[in-house]
């Protein structure tokens, strides 16, 4: 049964080639073709289709986010860190991206960073506790004391109350 998908799966994938216009492809079959390499685990090639998706359609969250995700297999951390700052430019609602800049700029030590990111992130969702103790770790490195003071008894507050 297995080599039955694979071959269905293969004659899928010639299909998806050959309905694929390089000069004018459709979003769709993009979108198709980079799942189908994510899928086979071929980040290079699923990385080549996401970013010719945002080329091309450069406001399609989808292509942008696959684009993330083939980043974060392939340990792309700068390339990583600049989509995910695109989607969150686009999306201010999205406290889960910030969330991952605010803990991929304290892994940096990137303090100023780390606080912006933890500050957006709470515009989203101020009752995240997680949040708040990265806050309060990213002031202390900082040198302010005070904030740190204050986002660790937040953190402990609505910890609490869950």
């Amino acid at each position: 049964e297995m080599a039955w998908d694979r071959g269905q799966s293969d004659d899928a994938e010639k299909l998806l080639q050959s309905a694929f216009d390089v000069e004018d492809p459709h979003p769709a079959l993009i979108e198709r073709l980079a799942m189908m390499h994510v899928k086979q685990q071929d980040w290079t090639a699923a990385r080549i289709l996401w970013q010719q998706g945002t080329k091309r359609w450069p406001r399609e969250p989808r292509f942008l986010r696959g684009l993330a995700a083939t980043l974060l297999q392939m340990d792309d951390e700068q390339g990583l860190r600049e989509t995910l700052t695109t989607i969150a430019e686009r999306d201010a609602d999205d406290g889960l991206v910030r969330q991952k800049l605010l803990s991929m700029a304290i892994a940096a030590e990137d303090w100023q960073a780390a606080i912006r990111w933890g500050q957006e992130a709470l515009h989203c969702d101020v009752r995240n506790a997680g949040v708040h103790r990265m806050l309060a770790d990213a002031y202390q490195q900082a040198g302010d004391s005070e904030a740190a003071k204050r986002h660790t008894e937040l953190a402990q507050r609505v910890g609490n109350s869950e």
